[in-house]
């Protein structure tokens, strides 16, 4: 090997070192703990829903949603992260659920291989209408049930739709 590329690879492994060190130190500086990067557990909430209501609105990230028929009560189940929670009220006739990012930068970095879920057991079986809005999450809306308006946007997510539409 010539002198000149010897050189070069010297400069260039000093480089990637400096770079490790420096990298280490900003890090130590800013009291990073690694330790957040794993430490993401799903906690599951159930929210009664004792309010009548004939629209539904839901707001979410990456939320998988769910509709459930059910016999009982309505509810509504999620499972979430102390940093990504989700509100669920119901204001002027409409079921609302939005979610509630309290995320930093530094929950960003890393692989999440947890999955956020929302699953909405209604005892009704007919409603008004029916927006939803979600980036990635994936969408069963089943048979058993009938909606008049049915709005969804969604980015990168599946959805089933098998339910009865009577307007659009």
């Amino acid at each position: 090997m010539k002198k000149s590329n010897k050189v070069i690879v010297f400069i260039a492994l000093i480089s990637i070192l400096l770079g490790g060190i420096i990298f280490i130190i900003s890090i130590a500086s800013l009291n990073f703990d690694f330790t957040k990067l794993n430490n993401k557990k799903l906690i599951e909430n159930t929210i009664q829903i004792n309010e009548e209501f004939n629209n539904i609105s839901i707001d979410v990230d990456t939320s998988d949603i769910n509709f459930i028929l059910s016999s009982e009560e309505n509810k509504v189940v999620v499972k979430e992260t102390d940093k990504e929670k989700h509100e669920v009220k119901v204001i002027d006739d409409t079921l609302k659920i939005t979610s509630i990012n309290n995320k930093e930068f530094i929950d960003y970095i890393g692989i999440n291989i947890y999955e956020l879920k929302v699953d909405i057991y209604l005892s009704n079986s007919s409603y008004n209408n029916l927006l939803i809005n979600n980036s990635t999450g994936d969408i069963y809306i089943p048979n058993s049930f009938t909606f008049n308006k049915i709005d969804i946007d969604g980015s990168t997510g599946d959805v089933e739709l098998s339910s009865n539409v009577n307007d659009e």
